[in-house]
C-alpha cells in the first residue's frame, strides 16, 4: 500500500525490493487503502460466528434466557465489535452491524422470524 506521498514506483528495503498490496491485516484490522469497511466487517461476522460456534451446544441446554444473554454479551459482542470504535458511522456500516447482530441473536435465543411475530 502507498500512500500520495510515496513517490517511484518501486519501495526498497535494504536493497530488497517490497511487494505492494492493497489490503493488509495489522492488529487483527483489515486496513486498505480506499478505507472500506467491507472486509472488515466481514472479518469481523466471521469472528463473531467462530466465537458463537462452541456456545451452540452449550446454549442449546439452557432454559435460562438472562444466561444466554450474559454468555453472548460476554463472547460473542467482543469478537465482533473488536475495533468498531474504529469504524466510520455510515448508514451502510450499521445496517451491516444491526443485520449481523440480529442474526446472533436470533441464533442464540432460537428464534425465527415467525417466533418472533407470535411473542
Amino acid at each position: 500500500m502507498k500512500t500520495a506521498f510515496c513517490h517511484g514506483e518501486r519501495i526498497e528495503l535494504e536493497g530488497t525490493q517490497i511487494t505492494e498490496t492493497m489490503c493488509c491485516v495489522y492488529h487483527e484490522r483489515s486496513l486498505n487503502m480506499e478505507n472500506d469497511l467491507k472486509e472488515e466487517l466481514s472479518r469481523r461476522r466471521r469472528a463473531a460466528w467462530a466465537a458463537f460456534g462452541p456456545l451452540g451446544e452449550a446454549t442449546d441446554q439452557l432454559t435460562d434466557h438472562e444466561l444466554r444473554a450474559h454468555l453472548f454479551d460476554s463472547t460473542v459482542l467482543p469478537a465482533f465489535c473488536y475495533a468498531a470504535e474504529t469504524w466510520s458511522d455510515t448508514a451502510t456500516t450499521l445496517k451491516s452491524v444491526c443485520t449481523v447482530h440480529r442474526a446472533l441473536e436470533r441464533c442464540l435465543l432460537r428464534y425465527n422470524r415467525c417466533t418472533q411475530l407470535q411473542a
